[in-house]
């Protein structure tokens, strides 16, 4: 049911933890752009991530109108180590959406 955690701790992770964690997911999409493609482009990705920071999913919410970039996209997503969330954190909070541009 809602507001239980799987396998372990029932305390919700703070208000603080989850903004700085936002934050970390935020500077390590900034630190793995996406590789040129010799086009341009902006596509906004949606994802979510496991307990462990390992990509839970991860689809095109707004298309950039190239299915090269937005699978370009979507394979970048996949391949980055994010890091592990503050414990208590649910899948909601675990989930982000974040514009990924080609230049």
């Amino acid at each position: 049911a809602d507001g239980q955690v799987k396998g372990g701790s029932s305390v919700a992770a703070t208000p603080g933890q989850i903004s700085r964690y936002a934050l970390s997911i935020q500077q390590t999409l900034n630190r793995h752009p996406p590789r040129h493609l010799g086009t341009r482009g902006r596509a906004v990705v949606k994802f979510g991530l496991t307990e462990t920071g390992n990509v839970r999913f991860a689809e095109i919410q707004r298309s950039s109108g190239s299915k090269l970039i937005d699978d370009a996209v979507l394979a970048a997503i996949w391949k980055i180590a994010f890091p592990a969330p503050p414990g208590g954190m649910s899948e909601r909070q675990r989930s982000y959406t974040a514009p990924i541009e080609f230049r």
